[in-house]
């Protein structure tokens, strides 16, 4: 197989069952898919006493790791019984895009969006803004 093929169309919608993964490489997939189900299951519950942004970052990434495992574990078996439309390429390039998207927002998070909402919390701004209504304030 060449590597070019993947910019094109025809390798997303391959029937081509055979060369999914040749010899034990197989294996190694459900593998690394069965433990990212269990490290979803297992981390997020030692985690318990880590800091808030560390403690939101192991969730989301938890929770990717369960989607991705049981989504890809679930393709491997279409993939392994043969059925033509759900065993296509395409659905874990589209999972892939997705779990992009999701560390892409995990990290926008983690630099942009904590930060703003720690310094609106030192400066006391939502208090006063709360703070104004009670009082007779607008």
């Amino acid at each position: 197989m060449n590597f070019l093929n993947i910019f094109k169309w025809t390798y997303y919608f391959d029937d081509n069952l055979a060369m999914t993964f040749l010899g034990w490489g197989y294996w190694v997939i459900v593998g690394l898919l069965g433990l990212g189900i269990i490290a979803a299951i297992v981390v997020p519950r030692v985690t318990k006493k880590l800091p808030f942004l560390p403690r939101q970052i192991i969730l989301h990434s938890a929770a990717l790791a369960m989607l991705v495992g049981w989504l890809g574990l679930l393709w491997l078996f279409f993939r392994y019984e043969g059925l033509r439309y759900l065993s296509w390429r395409l659905w874990p390039t589209i999972l892939l895009v997705y779990a992009l998207v999701r560390i892409g927002l995990m990290v926008k998070f983690a630099w942009v969006d904590f930060p703003k909402r720690r310094t609106s919390k030192i400066s006391g701004r939502e208090k006063e803004r709360y703070l104004k209504r009670y009082l007779g304030g607008r």
